[in-house]
């Protein structure tokens, strides 16, 4: 028997947060918290909660539910932010080509994932409004109506369209835990007003008395607003905003507490529930669930919520990641290290001269420095080795180092500025910056003057003596 891609949309499991509720019961003061349940929606094909929508496109495309053999227009053209298109990249492969017009904020992982599936992608400026002629809706309508055998593809927002959802978790609360009672609300990212009020509309055809709670992410200068800030209020329904770091932080929290590789969105839910808990604790025997649904992966955050090195830079404290780090090095700073002072060559001497002090004196890396003593980059021993070995460096007693070195003006300029720390700057504070870069130069508290250089297996010898 085979089975659509579309069908593998629905089914999804509802997890009990076991840690998350006791969190929130002991943020309350309270003897225990409403059961906090997710929807697990991110386990569909494309890891996202837009896997229902993008399926029901594809079935009405086809004209029949049982679509396995069914032939699908060549082109399916998507103008969004990037998760539907990756959802209708994902239930489209081998049948359809998805071209997919994305604003340019949208991630980079996204993109690399809608090429690995064949995609085409047309870049649209991000400030363009909705309506404008180079939107990423107007581009992708252009795109359709210029190509042959081109559909175009646009994300509704129905009630309908979480009809489905809505009666999964009413069967599977009612079959996991024995429990008559209905979620006292459901905590979901939505992308607009518009969304938020066909959510509750499904929401309160199941559950009448649960309250719709809709969560938006908020970025930039909005990442400092108090948690779950209220937008708006209607009925039943709450539109509520939740700063990015808030939601980051949430996630990585779920990822460790309920093993749930969840996003950014599913982070901003989570912890918007949490709010809730606080505010509305449980009375008496009310056993009354609260219910998120998770509709986003990490895996499209891999440059971001994934990496510790970008958390800790953004100032987005993972608590837990902070600790084990403050473990590890219990405090100490760079002076700690007792690295040999620096010695520095002139980025107009040889690369010869640079090559014996390091060989000589057993250095891997030398400060380069300018006529003035400023220093201006760095010069590796295994740089050269490799480039001698591969026959690009052959006249060591004539080039100059400036020709070999790293120059810190050419990848600052380039955006990658090039880390310098000062003899008190903790060892916390460096450990992911050599994720990426061989080596950091230790200066004076002006940053004028180099010091000593400092390497990833400093740290390593460090932690070795240590006994970590």
């Amino acid at each position: 028997m085979t089975i659509s891609s579309e069908a593998s949309c629905t089914g999804t499991p509802l997890v009990l947060l076991r840690a998350a509720a006791t969190a929130a019961a002991t943020a309350s003061a309270t003897a225990a918290a409403r059961p906090l349940y997710a929807k697990v929606e991110f386990m569909g094909p494309s890891a996202s909660a837009k896997d229902r929508k993008a399926a029901s496109v594809i079935r009405t495309l086809l004209g029949t539910a049982d679509s396995s053999d069914a032939r699908l227009p060549s082109q399916l053209v998507v103008g969004c932010t990037g998760p539907f298109a990756l959802s209708i990249a994902t239930l489209a492969a081998g049948r359809a080509q998805t071209v997919a017009a994305l604003p340019e904020t949208s991630s980079a992982d996204t993109v690399h994932l809608l090429k690995a599936l064949g995609a085409e992608i047309v870049r649209t400026p991000a400030a363009a409004r909705r309506n404008a002629p180079e939107s990423h809706m107007s581009t992708a309508k252009r795109i359709a109506e210029q190509s042959r055998d081109a559909v175009l593809v646009e994300e509704t927002f129905t009630k309908e369209s979480y009809d489905g959802i809505v009666g999964e978790i009413r069967s599977q609360l009612q079959l996991g835990s024995g429990s008559s009672h209905s979620p006292v609300a459901l905590v979901s990212h939505v992308d607009s007003a518009e969304d938020l009020e066909a959510l509750a509309g499904a929401v309160q055809a199941v559950f009448p008395d649960a309250k719709t709670i809709g969560v938006l992410v908020a970025t930039d200068g909005a990442a400092r607003k108090p948690s779950a800030t209220l937008l708006a209020s209607a009925g039943n329904a709450e539109l509520v905003s939740v700063s990015e770091r808030d939601a980051m932080i949430a996630a990585r929290q779920t990822m460790r507490d309920s093993g749930l590789l969840c996003g950014v969105a599913s982070g901003a839910v989570v912890h918007a529930a949490k709010h809730l808990q606080v505010q509305s604790p449980p009375a008496n025997d009310d056993g009354a669930p609260v219910v998120v649904i998770m509709g986003d992966s990490a895996r499209q955050y891999s440059s971001t919520l994934l990496n510790p090195a970008w958390l800790l830079e953004n100032d987005i404290h993972d608590t837990q990641l902070q600790e084990e780090i403050g473990r590890k090095y219990r405090g100490a700073s760079v002076e700690d290290l007792q690295l040999p002072e620096a010695v520095c060559v002139y980025a107009t001497d040889s690369i010869a001269h640079a090559m014996d002090i390091m060989i000589a004196r057993d250095f891997s890396q030398l400060p380069v420095t300018n006529a003035k003593r400023k220093i201006i980059g760095l010069v590796s021993l295994g740089r050269l080795t490799a480039d001698m070995a591969s026959g690009e460096l052959v006249d060591v007693e004539s080039e100059p180092i400036s020709a070999r070195m790293y120059s810190f003006a050419k990848h600052r300029s380039a955006g990658e500025p090039y880390r310098i720390v000062s003899p008190g700057t903790p060892l916390a504070e460096i450990e992911h910056f050599f994720d990426k870069h061989p080596a950091a130069v230790v200066t004076d508290e002006s940053g004028k003057f180099p010091l000593a250089v400092v390497t990833k297996l400093d740290l390593m010898r460090f932690l070795s003596k240590r006994g970590v």
